[in-house]
């Protein structure tokens, strides 16, 4: 049987064009990601998941580099393949001593259906608010350490201190980068289905296949790239919430007790009056520390995606280019190639990829 093959070079130099365009969008996708990802500290409200957050960045980047690597590299194969097209049609031509006309005429269906700017990332949330009360702070603090034993500096005030700011700044980054990637992969998604129309053949079948293997590859990590965003973005804004809330605890605490601070010469009542009040402030106190610790158990679960993420970009490799196609030699007449032989160089094998993330736990 004879192999049936079809092409139109203007569409498939149009094609290796959008490709190379996706590629240097991927480029630029990495490029983003390693200015504005960054292993940093931010500080006692957010340390719970900060080892494991260090941890995935390295991957992430890594991932982000090899997209478009690869899809560079499957341009360059789109290009090359173009050329064996040509000069495997030279070399007919001048076979038959026949007159060739290059049909390419510039024009093309091709064009991109989404927009892969990546967005300024900007923080989601404020500076943390600050207990700072001065003298009066420590003598509550004081009082409720001596009736209680519970002090409320070591408790809380250590713990509410951090950069939300900075944290949220990377959450927001996390889903520009997973929008920007998602809109590269519509754009391959777009192009691979325009050009199988005036591209049919062996090489068409593999070329479009490596494509729809990438393009399923960047729409899971967009996935795991937004998803990343909205939760630390979200947790950001919880711990804003609870640092605020152990800040009003502990200025309703104060509050009541140096009220009843200012009654303590009064003979008879003065001293239980003020018992009263510590015991109030110490239940006001436990508030905040149930806020903390919901917090934390919060924040466990956010570490505990943040693993499976990595456990995600560590196995998510990019798909392997492979030198596959003949290679031309001589000169162009002496070129004389089956049509079905031709195959794009560049056609390899996707690793498993890892299974998805589970969807994060409710923030509240």
């Amino acid at each position: 049987m004879n192999a049936v093959m079809t092409v139109d070079l203007s569409e498939l130099d149009a094609w290796s064009a959008q490709v190379q365009r996706a590629s240097d969008d991927l480029t630029g996708i990495a490029r983003n990601g390693g200015h504005s990802l960054v292993q940093t500290d931010f500080g006692p409200i957010l340390e719970t998941m900060m080892g494991a957050y260090n941890s995935l960045l390295p991957s992430v980047h890594q991932s982000l580099t090899d997209n478009g690597t690869g899809v560079g590299d499957h341009a360059e194969a789109l290009r090359a393949t173009a050329r064996d097209f040509t000069l495997t049609e030279d070399g007919v031509v001048r076979r038959h001593r026949a007159a060739g006309i290059d049909g390419r005429d510039g024009s093309s269906s091709f064009y991109d259906v989404a927009d892969t700017t990546i967005r300024r990332a900007g923080p989601t949330e404020t500076s943390l608010p600050q207990i700072s009360f001065g003298f009066p702070y420590d003598t509550v603090c004081d009082l409720v350490r001596m009736l209680t034993g519970f002090d409320i500096r070591a408790e809380l005030a250590e713990k509410i201190g951090g950069d939300v700011v900075g944290a949220s700044s990377q959450g927001s980054s996390f889903g520009c980068l997973g929008t920007s990637m998602r809109g590269v992969a519509a754009n391959l998604q777009s192009g691979g289905e325009t050009i199988s129309r005036t591209w049919q053949g062996g090489a068409s079948d593999a070329a479009i296949a490596q494509i729809g293997t990438w393009v399923g590859s960047l729409d899971r990590q967009a996935g795991q790239l937004v998803q990343m965003g909205q939760n630390i973005v979200q947790i950001c804004r919880d711990a804003w919430q609870t640092a605020l809330a152990v800040v009003q605890c502990v200025k309703s605490a104060v509050q009541t007790v140096s009220s009843a601070l200012a009654t303590m010469s009064i003979p008879g009542v003065g001293w239980a009056r003020v018992v009263q009040a510590v015991w109030q402030a110490f239940q006001a106190v436990m508030k905040a520390y149930k806020a903390i610790m919901k917090l934390i158990t919060i924040l466990k679960q956010v570490r505990s995606f943040i693993e499976t993420v990595k456990s995600f970009f560590d196995g998510d490799k990019a798909p392997v280019s492979t030198p596959t196609a003949p290679t031309a030699t001589g000169t162009p007449s002496s070129v004389i190639r089956d049509p079905g032989s031709v195959a794009t160089p560049t056609i390899g094998q996707r690793a498993p990829a890892a299974p998805v993330a589970p969807v994060a736990p409710a923030l509240a």
